[in-house]
């Protein structure tokens, strides 16, 4: 009897949805050739006093006829805007540093998994675990990657386009200011590119495409006594477009008090199980990530 435990590995990630607005006919090949682009530019996004971000690889795959590329991120340090001291005259403070950083050294801090479909323009940054198990285990700092994402994609596009990167939120948020008394509601949202969205959701982003609406700004107030109907098609189409494609706060009411929510503050994290097979533990998850993201992004 074989009692040959199988390896399993269980990892958790965010997902952000690219836009690049007005839409291109053909999203996959578009958006495979900007994040190769990203890369084969060597881009270095600063952000934060002294650090900055870079892709340090990327790779290519097919998964049943669909591109997908899996890809690191780094964020490093920028050694020559720090004093070097030695620590046994960390106290004076008129030493002076005397330390020359070659000019071939770079200071990682970090390394972050990703897998990104072109097709859907969706991309995952693995939040807990690791793909593969020779990078240094590290959760991506969300916020950072979203505005680095959104400054290199804009180095690559025209003056006529306009490029949105959007945490997916936790369709938890939305659904409790869907089940509660609403009296302020918040949207800032654009429109997606076509075909993705259902019922009401995609007669609203319909409606916003064809105004040529890049950016969206919403404020609807109720009362205590005529609180915002939520089971309206204009309100719930725009609460699950604003899921993927941008975000809200709201004002509810709970047992008599009020309550603020944010949906930024609450992202979409999925989770995912991969036991050992005739397959690799590494091809596993780029395939398990990949379908779930194929599965919500359609």
């Amino acid at each position: 009897m074989n009692n040959i435990k199988k390896e399993k590995k269980i990892l958790e990630f965010f997902t952000l949805n690219v836009s690049v607005l007005p839409p291109n006919h053909d999203n996959e090949q578009f958006y495979s050739s900007l994040i190769e682009n990203f890369y084969s530019n060597d881009l270095k996004i600063k952000f934060g006093k002294d650090f900055y971000y870079a892709l340090i690889h990327l790779s290519k795959m097919d998964l049943n006829g669909k591109k997908v590329y899996y890809g690191l991120m780094s964020k490093f340090l920028q050694l020559s805007n720090i004093d070097w001291i030695k620590k046994d005259e960390i106290r004076n403070i008129k030493t002076e540093s005397n330390f020359i950083i070659p000019e071939d050294i770079e200071g990682r801090k970090g390394m972050y998994e990703f897998i990104f479909i072109p097709e859907i323009h969706k991309i995952a940054f693995i939040k807990r675990g690791k793909i593969d198990d020779n990078i240094k285990k590290q959760g991506a700092p969300l916020m950072a990657i979203k505005n680095v994402l959104k400054i290199g994609f804009e180095q690559l596009l025209t003056k006529e386009q306009t490029v949105h990167v959007d945490i997916v939120q936790s369709q938890q948020v939305i659904d409790q200011i869907f089940d509660s008394k609403l009296l302020k509601l918040e949207l800032k949202l654009h429109y997606t590119n076509p075909s993705i969205n259902e019922d009401h959701e995609a007669l609203m982003d319909e409606l916003y495409r064809h105004s040529n609406a890049t950016n969206i700004d919403i404020s609807i107030q109720g009362t205590e006594k005529e609180p915002i109907n939520t089971k309206s098609s204009f309100i719930e189409g725009n609460l699950q477009l604003v899921r993927k494609n941008g975000t809200a706060k709201a004002i509810i009411e709970v047992d008599g008090k009020k309550e603020k929510i944010n949906t930024a503050a609450h992202p979409e994290v999925s989770i995912i199980e991969v036991q050992e097979s005739k397959q690799s533990i590494f091809l596993s998850l780029i395939n398990s990530i990949s379908t779930l993201l194929l599965q919500n992004g359609e």
